[in-house]
């Protein structure tokens, strides 16, 4: 009598998910600047103005800019002086959202 063909079956991890952009840093340039690291390049026209907030006073946002693959500069309209966070909760494709980093 002959045999069963037997075929092996490989047991195979889950494919990885795709990790998150996440915001690095959040630096002071000057008083009316934010430097911006993410963890990957983005795309500044990805993002619009009101995807970003200051914390505690919600200083209004007036441009953004990219002086490096992977930083904004956010350009604000009024003093920084008594700002210590940077929310994110814009919907950008990739981006983790929301996120909340002190300014250093």
């Amino acid at each position: 009598m002959g045999r069963w063909a037997q075929r092996r079956i490989r047991a195979s991890s889950p494919p990885e998910a795709e990790s998150e952009i996440t915001i690095v840093s959040v630096t002071e340039a000057d008083l009316f600047t934010l430097l911006v690291a993410f963890s990957a390049e983005i795309n500044s026209a990805d993002f619009n103005t009101t995807d970003f907030a200051t914390f505690p006073n919600g200083v209004t946002l007036a441009t953004i800019s990219q002086p490096a693959a992977d930083t904004l500069e956010l350009d604000y309209s009024s003093s920084l002086e008594d700002e210590t966070a940077l929310d994110y909760t814009g919907s950008v494709p990739g981006i983790l959202t929301p996120q909340h980093v002190d300014i250093t």
